[in-house]
């Protein structure tokens, strides 16, 4: 039998045995036109994850394909081993333990990028549900149609309206595969968000569209790697890094832009080191913000306002 996905659905695992079936069974439920596959990479997992999944390749081979590794690769390592695994003209990405909810995200996704060559990527709006009080939040409030590298940008976390901080959730996203020939080192640090830094990168390519559609569900939880990962300080000098990586793959193209937004975090990691009483590091982050724009910098003293 000959299956050429047109469509890979690219997610990583590890530790999901009580997720990724949810998961799996939204993937499969797409209703579509064309043919997709589903790549998953696991991480090694030490519980029943990989006999799950195998359960549904048991069902659906043509379709499912599972990547293992006897050694822990971290996760962008191995978010980067899914999408170079993928065969498809387009990805979707979907984390092992969030879950699609429209079956028919995927053609409405693709058949968007097919009409309209100048766009890349395309991202849709989705829901934010915590995993011990069950509240539910709509991810973006701050809405937005189509973006350039230069909107994203202006589009930062800096609207705190919004849940979900970055354009778009990550697991509504779906782009055109074969664009980056070669992922930058510091995109396989596990200090970088996945979503971000990839919206930026497929931004050199063209156009991305956002639609105001819920079509996906991201699990707030104890033991994922964003509940874990975000401790204040750590964010911000991650951010701050990723954001310097960023201004360069972009050739300095919007480097006032990012200059910017690297000296308002220049700011929160100043006011983080003032609480501590840390006068050292506090000094360096404020001269930080003010070599990266000054016009930040006297706002901040004049008003105590980024």
């Amino acid at each position: 039998m000959t299956y050429i996905p047109l469509v890979s659905i690219c997610s990583t695992t590890y530790n999901l045995e009580n997720y990724i079936g949810e998961a799996i069974e939204s993937w499969l439920n797409q209703k579509t036109n064309f043919q997709f596959e589903i790549v998953i990479c696991d991480d090694c997992s030490k519980d029943g994850t990989i006999l799950t999944i195998e359960k549904y390749i048991e069902k659906y081979p043509y379709i499912i394909r599972l990547l293992t590794t006897d050694v822990n690769l971290g996760m962008m390592p191995n978010y980067i081993k899914s999408l170079k695994a993928a065969r498809g003209k387009y990805i979707a990405v979907c984390d092992g333990d969030d879950y699609w909810i429209d079956t028919n995200k995927l053609q409405m996704q693709i058949d968007f990028l097919e009409s309209n060559p100048d766009f890349v990527a395309c991202l849709t709006n989705s829901y934010v549900i915590d995993e011990y009080t069950k509240e539910r939040k709509i991810a973006k409030t701050q809405l937005w149609d189509v973006a350039t590298s230069k909107e994203l940008l202006y589009h930062d976390d800096f609207h705190k309206d919004n849940v979900n901080l970055s354009p778009g959730h990550v697991s509504t996203y779906v782009f055109k595969n074969n664009l980056i020939n070669q992922f930058p080192a510091w995109f396989y640090d596990d200090d970088v968000v996945t979503d971000y830094p990839l919206y930026m990168m497929m931004s050199k390519f063209g156009k991305t569209k956002f639609f105001n559609i819920v079509t996906s569900v991201y699990r707030k939880r104890d033991g994922s790697h964003s509940f874990n990962w975000y401790g204040f300080l750590k964010i911000q000098k991650s951010r701050i890094k990723m954001h310097k990586c960023v201004n360069k793959y972009l050739d300095y193209k919007y480097n006032y832009i990012l200059k910017k937004i690297i000296a308002k975090h220049y700011i929160y990691v100043f006011k983080h080191y003032k609480r501590e009483r840390d006068i050292y590091n506090a000094t360096l982050a404020i001269y930080n913000c003010f070599t990266n724009n000054v016009f930040v910098f006297l706002k901040f003293i004049i008003t105590r306002k980024i």
